[in-house]
């Protein structure tokens, strides 16, 4: 599956898990509402994944590689000491499928932190100020990663045009003099730099661990994290009446999406991904057209020109930035 079609899969499922959200923004504040959405996708996440294999698997690997480190082989005359069987290249170093080891549980931690940011911030923005405003204010802090992360003038082009075209969709002004707007925007900044630090730690994650597991690790974490301040306020949501449009936001907007991302995290370099996120926007306004009959403006069918023109160039080679090569 092309990246762009990755990005595609998960806007749509993100955003209409968001208008079922809205929904129960008069039965729970809308931070709760996203405490609530992130918990039950934790639980979901944890009786899929079993993550705490990765904790077993990271104490197994440890014994192994001090078992190897006292090995001592006499090759060609020479002794051979501190090997694991891979000749030692894998050590204590996080791949693919492997455990937990001390680094990379608080790579899991700060990955869970900015994961639940992300999303209580997206939500107090959302109920101020509306969902395409809010989405374009908050792609901001995916095209810092972007700007930072991409090569050549293909990648600062880009990454000019991806920006103009989500400015066009979101609408170039908003009114000040309307409640909650300030708080709004300003809630939607935070939500974008909280979606770099998703973007930059989500890399690091789906590259040294097995991306799913972790994810469902650091989810939990999200959860038990804001569960202190959210928890109270949430507890209306789990009525029998609003339980089963909880469950559905969580699915759509946290599960469904967030798997996916790691899914694209361990094929695509960050500055890639963070440019690609542009077609979130541009998702947003197709669902608002297809699901609220939303009629696009004259201004937005050009940001989604800008847009696909944005995510053409980051796909071409010459936007890709080269991967880390192995330590």
């Amino acid at each position: 599956m092309p990246p762009p079609a990755f990005f595609v899969a998960s806007g749509f499922s993100q955003y209409l898990g968001a208008a079922i959200a809205i929904g129960l923004f008069v039965t729970a504040p809308s931070f709760a509402v996203a405490w609530a959405r992130i918990a039950v996708a934790a639980l979901v996440l944890l009786a899929w994944r079993r993550p705490w294999r990765l904790w077993m698997r990271g104490r197994t690997e440890g014994r192994k590689s001090d078992g190897g480190r006292a090995e001592r082989r006499t090759t060609e005359g020479r002794t051979t000491e501190g090997r694991t069987p891979d000749g030692g290249r894998n050590a204590g170093r996080g791949a693919s499928g492997r455990g937990l080891s001390g680094r990379s549980v608080w790579l899991v931690v700060l990955f869970g932190l900015a994961l639940g940011g992300l999303n209580i911030a997206f939500y107090l923005a959302i109920a101020r100020i509306h969902l395409g405003t809010a989405v374009s204010l908050e792609y901001l802090g995916p095209v810092l990663v972007a700007a930072v992360g991409g090569r050549g003038w293909a990648g600062r082009v880009a990454v000019g045009l991806a920006l103009t075209g989500v400015g066009a969709i979101g609408g170039l002004g908003l009114d000040l003099s309307a409640p909650g707007t300030i708080a709004g925007a300003a809630f939607a900044i935070g939500a974008g730099a909280f979606w770099a630090a998703y973007v930059v730690l989500g890399r690091r994650v789906a590259t040294s661990l097995a991306g799913m597991d972790a994810l469902a690790l650091a989810m939990t974490v999200a959860a038990l994290a804001y569960a202190p301040v959210a928890l109270p306020a949430a507890l209306p949501l789990f009525g029998w009446d609003t339980l089963a449009a909880v469950i559905g936001v969580a699915v759509l907007s946290s599960a469904v999406p967030y798997a996916v991302d790691q899914l694209a995290f361990a094929r695509i370099p960050a500055a890639t991904f963070a440019l690609l996120t542009a077609l979130l926007p541009a998702t947003s306004l197709a669902v608002g057209l297809v699901v609220l009959f939303q009629v696009p403006s004259l201004a937005e069918v050009l940001g989604l020109v800008l847009v696909s023109i944005a995510v053409w160039l980051a796909s071409t080679p010459r936007f890709t930035p080269p991967r880390r090569p192995a330590d």
